[in-house]
């Protein structure tokens, strides 16, 4: 003992003492660190239905079964996997018309093809918001501002994922909201979050509800237990009494990837997303979508809303009653690669199609398409931004039309790429400029100049310097132009392949009837137009495959 007390008196050995305890916390912390840094490496634990019960008969209800192994992977993360079966559903207790099958943060779905069999109202697979946190905003927000007070920011800190829930009236109110996804920069006197991002749209707070003027914090986007995940090898069919509500249903998803699904009848859409970011979906597949029940909002095939940076990729539809796609809400950075839609209901239904909207971009969205193939039949093929909002569609590459036709209210965005109707090419948009004197009171004759080959997009007619309002029509169109409004539009000429244009297109000349003028007019008019190119050869028109092969074939493995 005196020997110790000796040895501790000294200061080099209380030096050593000190190196070993420093080494031993970095030995002990390195272990601990190289630990985790394994468990996560760790393949994910896979759960099998069968083991929690589910029969896979298509009689017995394995819905309860199925979610009793969600619920097991959730705890640490998971895989739950299906055998290439059939699998009957039902509505889960409580949940109404929500998805039968509740996926959970943390986990991913493995169908290996699969069947699941939906026997009830309700959607198949879907996500509910994981929220952690919710500020409603009590200050007016102002468009390019980077602060919003609310009523108390406690639970954020700086660096957390949030979305900015906004609307402003009673169409707001019941459905439509602008989802506004930024971080958390700074957190002031406990009301002020300060973004990283400007607003995008003002708030006036005592003109909006109170769910739809909220700061929400949902769980970080780096946790991988909370992030990511997939969904992939299932179809989805209905018994006789079943009415799908949508596929594949997710609210607030981040990172998810969604693949190989097959679908008959899914609702409102074999996927449908609902304020999400960065999902991934891809092979898609779907032969038949009527409206079950006479649902206006059913019959689709690919729906979104308020979502973000999401692709939908390798995405093939026949027989849908409603828009093939729905894009609403105030959609950001949609992106659609390699899309086969084949409208032919009235071949398979035996009866018109109900709605003759093809892609529906509505209410401030925006989406890309990029090789898109159409084959309609007669009044099928419509591209359309309606609502009276500010929508995008743009067409990146060409769009492929092998029958049917093709309208849009702006065709504008097709300049960048051209077309490709019923097998013949149409280049960029050009204009051909012409002038001419309009004598007063002739019938219906021919303009000189000829305008080339192609599809007309629109006729812009102006005439400056008029004193009286003159009215006359050319190709049939009736145009006034008044000393206040000289310029006028022939718009009618925007049905691209049906009235105004040939197949295959020759050069075609203006006409003018003058009977209403009462004196000449001089006037200038631009016409827009799509230049025929050489067709193609029979080798590159590739036709979209009926959907039943596509799915054999690329999504339902052997």
């Amino acid at each position: 003992m005196t020997r110790i007390c000796q040895l501790i008196g000294r200061p080099r050995v209380w030096w050593r003492l000190i190196l070993l305890l420093v080494l031993a916390g970095w030995l002990a912390q390195t272990l601990t660190f190289r630990g985790m840094r394994n468990r996560a490496q760790l393949p994910k634990r896979h759960f099998q239905v069968g083991d929690f019960g589910a029969a896979g008969d298509g009689v017995s209800d394995d819905t309860m079964a199925i979610n009793r192994a969600v619920a097991a992977a959730a705890k640490n993360g998971g895989v739950v996997d299906f055998a290439q079966v059939k699998y009957l559903i039902r509505r889960r207790p409580g949940a109404g018309q929500g998805p039968a099958i509740r996926l959970d943060p943390g986990v991913s779905l493995d169908g290996h093809g699969c069947t699941l069999l939906l026997d009830d109202n309700c959607s198949y697979i879907g996500s509910s918001p994981d929220l952690t946190a919710q500020a409603l905003i009590d200050q007016d927000l102002v468009v390019g501002d980077h602060t919003v007070r609310v009523d108390s920011a406690a639970a954020f800190i700086p660096g957390d994922p949030v979305s900015l829930r906004l609307g402003d009236n009673e169409w707001d109110a019941r459905e439509t909201k602008e989802m506004f996804f930024t971080t958390v920069v700074r957190v002031r006197n406990g009301h002020l979050l300060e973004l990283a991002d400007a607003l995008p749209r003002g708030v006036v707070v005592n003109q909006t509800t109170a769910p739809n003027r909220a700061v929400l914090r949902f769980r970080p986007l780096d946790n991988p237990v909370c992030s990511g995940g997939y969904i992939r090898a299932f179809h989805l069919a209905h018994t006789a009494r079943g009415n799908p509500e949508s596929g594949i249903d997710l609210r607030c998803a981040t990172g998810t990837q969604i693949s190989q699904i097959s679908a008959t009848d899914p609702g409102a859409g074999v996927v449908l997303l609902a304020y999400c970011r960065g999902v991934q979906v891809s092979d898609i597949a779907c032969d038949q979508s009527v409206a079950l029940g006479g649902h206006p909002a059913k019959g689709r095939i690919i729906n979104a809303w308020n979502s973000a940076d999401c692709r939908f990729e390798n995405i093939e539809g026949h027989a849908f009653a409603g828009p093939f796609a729905f894009f609403e809400s105030y959609c950001r950075n949609l992106q659609c690669v390699n899309w086969r839609i084949v409208d032919d209901w009235s071949r398979k239904m035996g009866s018109q199609r109900p709605f003759n909207r093809l892609l529906m971009v509505v209410q401030d969205s925006e989406a890309d398409f990029v090789n898109l193939q159409v084959r309609g039949e007669g009044e099928g093929a419509v591209v359309c931004d309606s609502g009276g909002t500010t929508a995008r569609i743009r067409l990146v590459d060409p769009l492929i039309l092998l029958t049917g036709r093709l309208e849009a209210l702006d065709l504008a965005q097709v300049a960048e790429s051209g077309l490709e109707l019923q097998g013949r090419r149409y280049g960029p948009l050009r204009r051909f400029m012409q002038e001419a004197v309009l004598p007063a009171a002739r019938a219906a004759e021919t303009l000189p100049g000829v305008v080339p080959a192609g599809l007309w997009r629109r006729i812009v007619v102006e005439s400056p310097g008029l004193t009286t309002t003159q009215r006359f029509r050319i190709n049939g169109q009736m145009v006034t132009l008044t000393p206040e409004s000289p310029t006028a539009e022939v718009t009618a000429v925007g049905r691209i392949g049906s009235d105004y244009g040939t197949n295959p297109p020759t050069d075609r000349r203006l006409t003018a009837d003058t009977t209403d003028l009462t004196l000449p007019v001089r006037v200038k008019m631009s016409v827009e137009y799509f230049p025929a190119e050489e067709p193609p050869a029979a080798s590159e028109v590739e036709l979209p495959p009926p959907a039943r092969q596509f799915i054999q074939a690329r999504l339902i493995p052997p």
